[in-house]
């Protein structure tokens, strides 16, 4: 198998021993939950400065919208893929080479990297995709080869990334007496990854002013169930891991505790939503051992569904609630919208595969994403790590809505129309309302998705001035 060193990018070392990857965690319970804040005197509105200093409108609403399989947890119960196995088929997906005559396949990257190092090359997951996949029956076939990718030779030079990151997504209470003394883990200093941060436990204090939320100590520490099935998964090795990512949960505490409206919508193809809503619901009220605080934040366990139709419409049926038991139905873009745009909480809905599927994967027929640019209350942000902003074979299908003079309603009123934007508008809207997660840096950065929306809410306000 041949190799061209050089021809790399990314964040991770070649050397693990001489530069060890590292899991940050907050130093104190109060950086979990709180958040500092500067307030613009001169209109009154709270402005919440990003990791590189500038500011943004924090009275603005959050919707942030989050595929599951390899963005907020590692393991496909669809495929019935382990820890093990997606993380495997992960790094296919972020490694780069091609076939070149009279040689074969040669790497072009020595790690991963979310980015071609150069041009001309594809990642070895395509590449194989091309090889095999003539029906959807053979994406079955695909999985089962990229799924043991670093035990091939093929894959061998990036075992050690494959062997870092699961040890760093390793479940373990046993180790929480070493946050008591370093807010830094490297993987050279003990055997396994922290599970929980070694302060004093905190409950949330009332505020009557939610933009100063805090959190107090307690004097006893909660019970930490190290086996609970609603917070770990169980590796084919015997061990067990995070089930959803602690980068994912701190980010909603942070939020909260800035005092940032904010929603979550979960975005996903597989049928794993109910399980991972109750894992999340069951993470809010305060059962996790990095996060033993409730959160006041409802999750509505049961997902509802979003259909692509002919003639580009669209079909969202969401899930009945307490409050509204029948099925509601809205078909109109305006009125989806509007809907996600006013969830409060966190749901989740379970997007059309078989369509995208059965259109070659083109970005314009994948996930829908409502953006309207003169909300000047709302930003939409979406995470998934298939989002591609130079690939047609993208996932998300960005719709925005634009002023339509030739269309007034009855009364005489403008309406507003909208259409799906092509690969090089897209482009343009990374980092400000699409971000392609990147699962190893999700993994090793406790502060990935929270950094994520700040740089997102910092990019809105620059480009819109708002």
């Amino acid at each position: 198998m041949a190799s061209r060193n050089g021809h790399s990018c990314g964040r991770l070392s070649d050397d693990l021993v001489a530069e060890p990857i590292t899991r940050t965690f907050p130093q104190t319970s109060s950086t979990v939950y709180s958040a500092q804040k500067a307030v613009d005197a001169s209109c009154g509105t709270h402005r919440t400065a990003d990791i590189d200093g500038d500011y943004c409108d924090s009275q603005r609403k959050l919707v942030l919208h989050f595929d599951v399989r390899n963005t907020i947890l590692v393991s496909d119960s669809a495929t019935n893929d382990n820890v093990e196995q997606a993380l495997n088929s992960f790094l296919t997906g972020v490694t780069w080479g091609r076939e070149e005559p009279g040689v074969g396949w040669v790497w072009y990257s020595d790690r991963p990297s979310l980015r071609a190092p150069c041009p001309g090359v594809i990642t070895y997951y395509k590449n194989r995709e091309r090889e095999l996949v003539r029906s959807p029956a053979d994406r079955v076939r695909l999985r089962r080869i990229t799924s043991d990718f670093t035990r091939q030779p093929i894959g061998r030079k990036f075992r050690k990334y494959f062997e870092a990151h699961l040890r760093l997504l390793e479940w373990s209470s046993s180790t929480t007496s070493l946050l008591q003394t370093a807010d830094t883990f490297s993987l050279d200093s003990a055997a396994h990854v922290p599970s929980s941060i070694g302060n004093a436990p905190t409950i949330m204090k009332p505020e009557a002013d939610r933009t100063k939320r805090e959190v107090v100590p307690v004097d006893e520490k909660p019970e930490v169930n190290s086996v609970d099935r609603k917070l770990t998964i169980l590796g084919v090795n015997g061990r067990l891991y995070h089930y959803i990512l602690p980068s994912f949960i701190k980010m909603m505490y942070d939020l909260y505790a800035e005092g940032c409206r904010f929603s979550v919508i979960l975005r996903t193809y597989g049928i794993d939503a109910p399980k991972v809503l109750d894992s999340i619901a069951h993470i809010v009220a305060g059962n996790h051992p990095m996060f033993p605080v409730k959160l006041p934040i409802d999750v509505n366990r049961q997902p509802g569904r979003i259909q692509r139709e002919s003639g580009d419409r669209v079909r969202c049926e969401l899930s009945p609630t307490t409050a509204v038991s029948q099925l509601t139905v809205l078909d109109t873009n305006r009125d989806i919208y509007r809907y996600m745009s006013n969830v409060e909480g966190i749901c989740g809905f379970v997007d059309d595969f078989e369509f995208w599927q059965r259109h070659n994967y083109a970005h314009s027929d994948g996930k829908p994403l409502w953006i309207d640019l003169d909300d000047h209350d709302v930003q939409h942000i979406f995470f998934d790590d298939n989002i591609r902003v130079a690939d047609a074979e993208g996932i998300v299908d960005v719709r925005l809505f634009h002023r339509d003079i030739s269309s007034v309603s009855g009364s005489g009123c403008e309406m507003a129309a909208v259409r799906s934007l092509s690969m090089d508008e897209i482009a343009s809207l990374e980092n400000f309302c699409l971000v392609q997660a990147d699962l190893l840096e999700c993994t090793s950065n406790v502060d990935y998705f929270i950094n994520a929306v700040q740089r997102c809410r910092v990019n809105y306000s620059n480009l819109s001035g708002r």
